[in-house]
């Protein structure tokens, strides 16, 4: 019995001292003629820890087909520097975009701001203009007859030449050139200045007999020294039309009578001394009569001007 265990040891360090023995070493190997029971299983064991142990030796060498996953790897981060610079692309174009949009929006609120910057002060002007024009606009200073100024009697100069003929039909005309002719003032500033009331019809009368009277070719003092006897003594009349009142009343102009005011050719220049009459008074306000020839012997003579010769009242 010893000698059987004695053997069984020497065959187990044996194996574990020899090198690894191969399925086909095995098959050559001619089998022991000893066959002991434990011994049997031990070898058994043994075998199968040396072809574990084989097993695990070998694998390093069976397994050649890991060092595939590197390629596996460089394609996937092929496709990531792909996916990166297509994402860099569509960045650049997004930003492009939003910059070309900010910028055209930019462009729009400007021209925006610079529209209701250039209205406003287009509004600004315009009110700023008319509040000068309000602000420059002087009040009309009335003419004194016997101190004319170079300017004024220019302007009397270049109206002088502009006339009209007078007959029955063209009143229409006459009252818009008498009008157009006013210097230094509009026909609604006169009539808010005038001493007494007129409207155009008047207006019109006392010109054509100022005309008639005086002569179209006389001087500006006679023509404005019958305009204002005609104011003066409208001033005592009273009623809405204090002017014809004056020119129609019985025996005060024979032009009237004669109808010669209707044949006369009316200057501007006899407009404006109708116009400077009716505003203020160059003369004394008692200036009442005027005849052709001499002065009157019941009333105090003031002036004689143009074969006309004009009297105060006592």
């Amino acid at each position: 019995m010893r000698k059987k265990l004695y053997l069984a040891l020497a065959v187990t360090i044996a194996l574990t001292l020899a090198p690894p023995i191969t399925a086909a070493a095995e098959e050559a190997q001619p089998t022991s003629a000893v066959s002991v029971e434990q011994p049997a299983d031990n070898q058994t064991v043994q075998n199968t820890d040396n072809n574990a142990a084989a097993s695990s030796t070998t694998t390093p060498a069976t397994n050649p087909a890991t060092p595939a996953a590197p390629s596996d790897q460089g394609n996937s981060s092929n496709k990531a520097t792909d996916i990166s610079k297509k994402n860099k692309s569509t960045t650049k174009k997004t930003t492009k975009e939003s910059s070309r949009k900010t910028t055209k929006s930019k462009a729009k609120s400007t021209s925006k701001k610079k529209s209701t910057k250039s209205k406003a002060k287009s509004t600004s002007k315009k009110k700023t203009a008319k509040k000068s024009k309000k602000k420059t606009k002087k009040k009309y200073k009335p003419v004194n007859a016997k101190k004319l100024t170079k300017k004024y009697k220019s302007k009397l100069s270049k109206m002088r030449g502009k006339y009209i003929w007078v007959n029955k039909k063209n009143y229409n005309a006459r009252a818009k050139f008498e009008s157009q002719v006013l210097i230094d003032i509009s026909y609604k500033e006169l009539k808010k200045l005038s001493q007494v009331k007129i409207t155009k019809g008047d207006f019109d009368l006392m010109c054509r007999v100022i005309s008639a009277e005086a002569g179209d070719a006389s001087s500006y003092k006679a023509k404005e020294l019958v305009a204002e006897t005609i104011v003066n003594r409208a001033r005592t009349f009273g009623g809405s039309h204090p002017l014809k009142s004056a020119i129609t009343a019985r025996g005060a102009f024979s032009v009237v009578r004669n109808g010669s005011i209707n044949r006369v050719r009316l200057c501007g220049e006899t407009v404006n001394a109708a116009k400077d009459a009716l505003i203020k008074n160059s003369h004394p306000k008692n200036l009442l009569f005027f005849s052709a020839g001499r002065y009157f012997s019941w009333a105090r003579p003031y002036m004689a001007v143009g074969g006309n010769y004009f009297c105060l009242s006592r």
